[in-house]
């Protein structure tokens, strides 16, 4: 079934785009807050999810915030790389009172089944890639990063998003991995 509002421009996932309304498992790539519009042209701070299997993000409320905090914590950086699944759900419009569907976070994680595509880039993954992953401690990555920079630098579009995620969850300020490999850069 293809729901009309999926013709209508929007920045955001919405209760639409759930293929026939399908729980659809998602992993989380980034996580940022942002002020976003809402009806009425309200504007309003929210958790802005990105995954990776959909193009378009997510605008996390408070009921699926809390959601997944049960699941993951309330630390939002530690909440990258982890599966969450979007399921249809009910909730009152603030505007109208009516109840509606929207988009809900199940409260438990899926379990995300490898596929071989995967599990074969897996293998087949840059040293450097292996080595970030595998990283335990903040300080170990900014050596990781300096020792790596020119791969890091070449191939910043495909690796950093990953340099980004073992950022945050080692607690590991970004500025610091971009000053790691700018300063190993400028020295040689």
């Amino acid at each position: 079934m293809t729901h009309y509002r999926q013709f209508f421009d929007s920045d955001y996932i919405g209760h639409w785009d759930l293929e026939g309304g399908r729980d659809t498992p998602v992993t989380i790539t980034r996580v940022k807050g942002d002020t976003v519009e809402g009806e009425k042209g309200r504007k309003a701070r929210k958790i802005i999810l990105f995954f990776a299997e959909l193009e378009k993000p997510f605008v996390c409320n408070v009921t699926n915030a809390k959601t997944i905090a049960a699941i993951y914590g309330t630390d939002v950086l530690t909440w990258a790389q982890k599966p969450i699944t979007l399921c249809l759900g009910e909730a009152r419009n603030p505007s109208t009172g009516e109840m509606g569907p929207c988009l809900r976070v199940r409260p438990t994680p899926p379990k995300m089944p490898r596929r071989e595509g995967a599990q074969r880039r897996e293998r087949e993954a840059p040293p450097a890639i292996v080595e970030l992953r595998a990283c335990a401690a903040a300080e170990a990555l900014v050596e990781l990063l300096a020792r790596h920079a020119p791969f890091f630098v070449e191939h910043h579009k495909k690796a950093w998003p990953i340099v980004e995620a073992r950022c945050a969850e080692l607690g590991l300020p970004l500025e610091r991995a971009v000053e790691a490999v700018a300063a190993a850069r400028s020295q040689g």
